[in-house]
């Protein structure tokens, strides 16, 4: 529809109020408009862009469409700040690491004391490999805000891949300090203290010969579970989020297949298996008593809510070592086991692996004897701190291995 150009003017003014109030598909739409009606006008672009780029965290498909509103901004004002700005952050936040840093250095060499924008440049020099590199950026914007979390966290995972034990020792009980109980923390200071030989605090961090904890919810084998398991199989695949594909940043298997959320829509099979892994995790957390001295077992969860996944791995397909950054306690039901995955395979393909570092973080930043090893077995159930670094080895042979994750994410801890 063509609009004059009063009507475009009012409403991209109107626009811009939206963007301001949070209403940001509403605020598109009529930026869309004035890109029709005012082409030559930088202002329809930016509202266009910004509108857009506030969406794409939850709609990756708008991403482009925000870089190119961004681009046409500077087609016509290629100085304009807040464009260089958000373009470059809405870069390097998706992906697009290399094509984000001249846009950040453009946007930097007139406002060099931009915290976020370091971070951002920093964050994308870390993704690239280059890890030397960040590290002044990540120095700056922490000297300019001392309560940036995620960039001190990011800082101290840098400072581990370029081996500076010390300095990430310091910042990871800095960020502990500040923030108790941060699993990101936890994990990558438990690691520098690894790495750092001090054992006794790698231990009293992880406490290795504690975790994993066993359970069989469902009980032995028999003709009732495996009913369980085979309709569990069948509701993993049949799943609204089952997927082959996804962002290898945000989760860690690699190949095979994933239902995202399957208490998205749940069934009455998945609610079933919900019900028997709450009261599993209620009698663990019933079990532990609180240590003030323990920086994960200080204080107790009063309520939480689940978040639950189905793995399908085939052979060379695997879980790459990762932790769950928004859990308190994480765990994993084996659904199916192929006859490959053995006791008594040496290499101990298809076992789940606990202590070796993931994240890009070099293997033996923690020590050998730190890794623990345990067969997956069907029908039980793991629990762990959220924290623990874990993964799983590729296996030899056919069948699928199915497995259900799940975290525990504390809504209120108790007083």
């Amino acid at each position: 529809m063509v609009i004059g150009l009063q009507a475009a003017q009012a409403g991209l003014q109107q626009g811009e109020e939206l963007l301001r109030r949070g209403r940001n598909a509403e605020a598109a739409d009529l930026a869309r408009r004035a890109v029709v009606a005012m082409p030559g006008e930088p202002r329809a672009h930016y509202l266009l862009g910004m509108s857009l780029a506030r969406q794409a965290a939850g709609q990756p498909d708008l991403r482009d469409e925000a870089a190119s509103a961004f681009q046409a901004v500077l087609d016509r004002a290629p100085g304009h700040p807040g464009t260089l700005l958000h373009l470059g952050l809405l870069l390097a936040e998706n992906g697009r690491e290399a094509d984000s840093l001249p846009v950040l250095d453009r946007f930097l060499a007139g406002q060099p004391a931009h915290p976020r924008a370091r971070v951002a440049r920093a964050n994308a020099l870390q993704h690239l490999g280059r890890v030397a590199d960040s590290l002044p950026d990540y120095e700056a914007a922490l000297a300019q805000d001392p309560k940036l979390r995620a960039a001190r966290s990011n800082y101290l995972l840098a400072l581990l891949k370029a081996r500076r034990v010390e300095p990430a020792m310091a910042q990871g009980r800095m960020l502990l300090e500040g923030h108790p109980g941060d699993i990101r923390a936890l994990a990558l200071y438990a690691t520098a203290a690894s790495a750092a030989g001090a054992a006794d605090v790698y231990e009293h961090l992880v406490r290795p010969d504690d975790w994993p904890r066993a359970a069989t919810p469902f009980g032995a084998a028999g003709p009732e579970r495996d009913a369980l398991h085979e309709q569990l199989i069948a509701d993993i695949r049949n799943h609204p989020t089952f997927t082959r594909e996804w962002d290898e940043n945000r989760r860690a298997i690699r190949g095979g297949a994933v239902a995202l959320d399957l208490l998205q829509s749940p069934t009455e099979t998945v609610l079933r298996f919900e019900a028997a892994i709450r009261a599993a995790v209620d009698g663990l957390i019933d079990s532990l008593a609180t240590d003030p001295a323990d920086p994960w077992r200080f204080r107790r969860p009063k309520s939480y809510d689940f978040v639950m996944w189905g793995n399908i791995l085939d052979g060379p397909s695997h879980q790459s070592s990762h932790i769950h950054n928004l859990g308190w306690l994480s765990g994993v039901y084996y659904v199916a086991i192929p006859d490959s995955i053995a006791a008594a395979d040496p290499d101990h393909g298809g076992w789940i692996e606990f202590g070796r570092p993931g994240y890009g973080l070099p293997e033996d930043l923690v020590a050998p004897e730190h890794y623990r090893l345990h067969l997956p077995e069907v029908g039980r159930a793991f629990f762990f701190p959220s924290h623990y670094w874990h993964g799983t080895r590729p296996y030899r042979g056919t069948g699928e291995r199915i497995s259900i994750a799940y975290d525990v994410h504390v809504t209120e801890w108790q007083s």
